[in-house]
């Protein structure tokens, strides 16, 4: 059963700089770390998983992609590996064999594909967009204004890996936000995922807030959706997919 979610909030961050550059500490990215309850493990049933399709999009400033590169790359990371991470030790925990973590499907072999029920991963597409004005005096930038359009699309696949049919695809999250901006003079580069500078610190920590949102989103529906009960049902017709598929 697919349910679309849509959250929209509008927030207003003015972004305020001193004299010179200034960095401020940025916290992990704080993702959770859930318990999951042991049963049985259930024989014919083998599940592989591949790592998120994971895509941040960006259309910002060479200002903000200075100010923001690093954390993003180190939010992307930090994302993809604990969904992987979470999703095997959740179905373990539930007596689903895992017969591996691949890349993709296309990293499986033909045995691999032939001898796993299903492959399951997340698909999340996240687009920035920056919509702003910037005053200059002489030369150089003394003030940018307007806002960033944050859009997330998040889902979870799941497939039959010999043949590449989805068995299923669970839509569970679509959110917009809007950040309002208004900071003063240069942005420089970040020196880490942990070290930004003050005037988009507010803009970080909101993306921060939207991703732990998404991975809360998806292991939730997995959680819902993938279990040894709806895969019995199922099996019949996965085995169906594979003997239909010829190389």
């Amino acid at each position: 059963m697919n349910k679309k979610t849509l959250l929209t909030a509008v927030m207003a961050l003015t972004l305020l700089t001193g004299c010179g550059t200034s960095f401020v500490s940025m916290k992990p990215l704080e993702l959770s770390k859930d318990e999951y309850a042991q049963t049985d493990s259930e024989k014919g049933i083998a599940f592989a998983i591949a790592r998120p399709q994971l895509m941040i999009k960006t259309k910002m400033s060479p200002d903000l992609n200075r100010g923001l590169n690093r954390r993003l790359q180190y939010d992307a990371n930090t994302l993809s590996c604990h969904l992987t991470s979470e999703i095997e030790r959740m179905l373990v925990a539930r007596g689903i064999t895992i017969t591996n973590v691949f890349e993709s499907r296309n990293d499986m072999t033909f045995t691999q594909k032939k001898e796993t029920t299903a492959l399951l991963y997340p698909v999340i597409t996240i687009n920035i967009l920056q919509e702003s004005n910037t005053v200059y005096q002489e030369g150089h930038a003394t003030n940018t204004n307007g806002d960033i359009k944050v859009r997330v699309d998040a889902g979870v696949v799941m497939l039959e890996p010999l043949s590449g049919e989805k068995i299923w695809v669970k839509h569970v999250y679509a959110g917009k936000k809007n950040l309002l901006i208004n900071y003063n003079g240069f942005i420089e580069n970040n020196p880490s995922p942990f070290k930004i500078q003050t005037n988009v610190k507010t803009v970080a920590d909101n993306i921060d807030a939207l991703l732990v949102e998404i991975d809360n989103q998806i292991l939730a529906a997995v959680s819902k959706h993938v279990t040894k009960e709806e895969f019995k049902y199922l099996n019949d017709d996965i085995k169906k997919l594979k003997g239909i598929k010829r190389y």
